[in-house]
């Protein structure tokens, strides 16, 4: 049996870790951080929540671009169709959308999500900056500091983005990405057992978070914790959504019939 061996190597790691992160963060920011204005409309908001949460990324797209053309800008409508742009995976677009949106509203939720759209087009000195801002416009916004941490962490700089890990830790010891993205820092250390340690702690927070089993079940083959390790594929392929979680559910049954598990 092989053993994959963990490459402890920052800029590699986080190259990996970006695409697993990439869903993840944009479920917590619209699962907790969809309040987009106070003069938002109700009905608005239930809309783009319920095509982003329905997975229907496409149509909420042409439904907001409807809603624009039909019954005028606002912010809300171009920070709704650039979440949509993100979870498509077009980010020059989502972070054109955002851009309008701010230019209406200078929303620091809106400017969380920039920061990612910078970040996902490989522009860090601008993901930096709207993060910053953020945090400098309501220091409780969650999903700024993660993506800050994400930028620091593929900067290289250990120090800041630990930093930003702890922050918004101290807003909410439950923040799942938080924890993920400590076990990058800890892989980028090459600490394995704080590592394994943030790995368990974001399962705790979220036990339905296949990405933080597939991970731990890599470290646990890489410790030699092969029944464990079963553990954890199992539990990829129990708590994961197939829409989110396909290529992961995936590869964990690949993992467990290389391991001599009978999978269905």
């Amino acid at each position: 049996m092989r053993i994959r061996k963990l490459n402890i190597n920052v800029h590699q790691s986080v190259v990996f870790v970006s695409l697993l992160l990439f869903l993840s963060l944009l479920v917590f920011l619209v699962r907790s951080e969809m309040q987009l204005s106070p003069a938002s409309t109700d009905n608005e908001l239930h809309v783009g929540k319920s095509l982003l949460e329905a997975g229907d990324y496409s149509q909420a797209v042409e439904t907001y671009t409807k809603a624009i053309e039909e019954d005028g800008v606002s912010h809300t409508k171009f920070a709704g169709r650039g979440i949509a742009y993100l979870y498509l995976r077009r980010f020059t677009e989502a972070e054109r959308d955002f851009t309008e949106s701010l230019a209406l509203f200078k929303d620091p939720i809106v400017l969380a999500y920039r920061c990612h759209a910078h970040r996902m087009l490989a522009d860090l000195v601008l993901a930096e900056e709207d993060c910053l801002e953020a945090i400098v416009l309501d220091p409780t916004v969650e999903g700024a500091y993660v993506n800050l941490s994400m930028v620091y962490l593929e900067k290289g700089n250990l120090a800041k983005a630990e930093q930003a890990i702890k922050d918004v830790l101290d807003i909410n010891q439950e923040n799942v990405d938080a924890h993920y993205v400590l076990f990058e820092l800890e892989i980028a250390r090459g600490d394995l057992a704080s590592a394994h340690d943030a790995l368990s702690k974001c399962i705790e927070a979220d036990s339905n978070e296949a990405a933080c089993y597939w991970e731990r079940g890599q470290l646990n083959l890489t410790l030699g914790n092969v029944e464990h390790a079963k553990r954890d594929f199992w539990s990829v392929i129990k708590v994961g959504n197939i829409d989110r979680d396909g290529e992961l559910m995936y590869k964990a049954g690949s993992q467990l019939r290389i391991m001599g598990e009978e999978i269905e």
